[in-house]
């Protein structure tokens, strides 16, 4: 596989849930972000800190 591709699987139930909020939460979307294996890609993102600083930049109290 590439890194793209590990980036896509991770990332793509991510706007459904986003949508559908109500049936999903913040646990959810982390779980999938961590599927993407950054320590396989050297500089690869860690799509959950980035997903966590987000949101303690735009002032969500639980941001992991």
């Amino acid at each position: 596989t590439n890194m793209i591709n590990d980036v896509m699987e991770a990332v793509h139930e991510v706007p459904r849930m986003l949508v559908d909020w109500e049936h999903h939460d913040l646990a959810e979307v982390r779980t999938h972000l961590s599927c993407f294996p950054s320590s396989r890609w050297p500089d690869g993102p860690d799509l959950v800190s980035y997903f966590d600083r987000k949101l303690r930049e735009f002032g969500y109290e639980d941001a992991g």
